[in-house]
């Protein structure tokens, strides 16, 4: 299943398929997901379609100069 934006036909607009829907395309869309796993790990088709950021805060990084 992609999710990769195209145009439909000629008709200018654009849409993703999701299962077996056509949903028309915002390009303003975010999407922000979290995890409470100190080292989640996703597999390379997840890694290769969007960007990870580990914003992790340890007890190290909190202790006064």
């Amino acid at each position: 299943m992609g999710t990769d934006a195209a145009e439909l036909q000629g008709s200018g607009r654009k849409a993703v398929k999701l299962g077996d829907k056509e949903v028309e395309w915002d390009s303003n869309f975010r999407l922000y997901m979290t995890t409470k796993l100190s080292k989640p790990h996703y597999g390379p088709e997840i890694s290769g379609k969007s960007m990870i950021i580990n914003y992790s805060v340890t007890q190290q990084v909190c202790q006064p100069f």
